[in-house]
């Protein structure tokens, strides 16, 4: 969570979705290898053991309700989602129900490939010990430059981060390193905006 403070991190509440068919983001993450940070669950009342990690890697654990995904919705046409107005997909996403969901629906969802994980067997993506040498070493290399949009951080080292492609903070491969400048790494994560 790049340095936000304690209390923050212990009353964290999580911007991300569960998933119930394979939807456009699922198709998208699989596309792009960033499928592996998912994870799958049995559970019917909406609540996820979310884990929120720090700068210094501490991991605060909090289970959550999360809510469901609206492309998810949209697959699978759930309450004539997909062609409803917008004041009517409000009121099916707000009032979404697991458990309400498994009682009508039908077995029409599926996935394309399940996660090997649960929320509990999954591996915290936590940065290595040796990240902020791997960091400045990438950066280095790239002259402080923006990999993607060429703009010069030079001038401050600070406003050039490295991104995990596949979103997994042990994979220091460099194929898996990209440099990035703040504004083109909120594009990787627009959910973390306020964070940047």
């Amino acid at each position: 969570m790049y340095g936000q403070p304690e209390d923050a991190l212990k009353n964290y509440k999580s911007a991300y979705k569960f998933h119930l068919s394979w939807c456009q983001t699922l198709q998208t993450m699989f596309n792009s290898g960033k499928y592996e940070k998912y994870v799958v669950s049995t559970r019917q009342d909406d609540v996820l053991l979310v884990r929120a990690i720090g700068s210094n890697n501490k991991v605060y654990e909090s289970e959550q309700k999360l809510h469901v995904c609206r492309y998810c919705l949209s697959t699978l046409n759930y309450k004539g989602y997909r062609y409803a107005t917008k004041a009517q997909k409000d009121k099916i996403y707000n009032e979404f129900s697991l458990k309400e969901f498994f009682n009508v629906q039908n077995s029409d969802y599926s996935f394309h490939d399940m996660p090997k994980h649960d929320e509990y067997s999954a591996k915290t993506n936590i940065y290595p010990d040796n990240w902020e040498h791997v960091s400045e070493l990438h950066r280095k290399l790239c002259h402080y430059q923006c990999e993607r949009c060429g703009k010069d951080c030079s001038h401050d080292h600070k406003l050039l981060h490295v991104h995990h492609i596949n979103g997994n903070k042990q994979d220091l491969r460099q194929t898996n390193l990209i440099a990035l400048c703040r504004e083109c790494h909120i594009q990787e994560h627009p959910h973390m905006r306020n964070l940047y």
